[in-house]
Order: structure tokens, then C-alpha cells, then sequence
């Protein structure tokens, strides 16, 4: 079950990296022939990339989880 949750989480980081960084990517190539677009496609990326952070600290205690075997690896020191 940890493994199967810890697979998916990994896999909407990874997403959600991806499309925070192509969208940051965009705006730089493309920014002056968006006008009217650039704001919300900037702000696309700004979200994305601050739920990724969120994501990746929720992938992390659930490595912690993995690597033990069980949940209670999470507040093992």
C-alpha cells in the first residue's frame, strides 16, 4: 500500500514539475507575443511549481515510510 501511494505521489511531482518548468520555459521564449496571455500562463507556472513543493514534502515522509516497511518510519528518529 505505501509503495502503490508513494509511486503516485512521485508521479504528480514529476508532473507537476514538468508543467511549472515548460510553462516558465514558454513565457521566456514566447512572453512578448503574449500579451494578453503571458500573466495567467506565469501564474500557471507560479502555482504549479508551489504544489510541487508541497507534493515533494509529502513524497518525502512517504519515503520515509517506505524505506521502513510501515507508517511508523514517518516518526522514527
Amino acid at each position: 500500500m505505501i509503495d502503490v501511494l508513494w509511486v503516485a505521489v512521485r508521479a504528480l511531482a514529476f508532473a507537476l514539475l514538468l508543467q511549472s518548468a515548460g510553462a516558465a520555459l514558454f513565457v521566456i521564449a514566447f512572453g512578448r507575443s503574449l500579451a494578453h496571455s503571458a500573466g495567467g500562463i506565469a501564474r500557471l507556472a507560479r502555482n504549479g511549481a508551489c504544489l510541487a513543493l508541497a507534493v515533494l514534502v509529502l513524497q518525502g515522509a512517504l519515503e520515509l515510510a517506505r524505506m521502513a516497511g510501515d507508517w511508523s518510519g514517518v516518526l522514527d528518529p
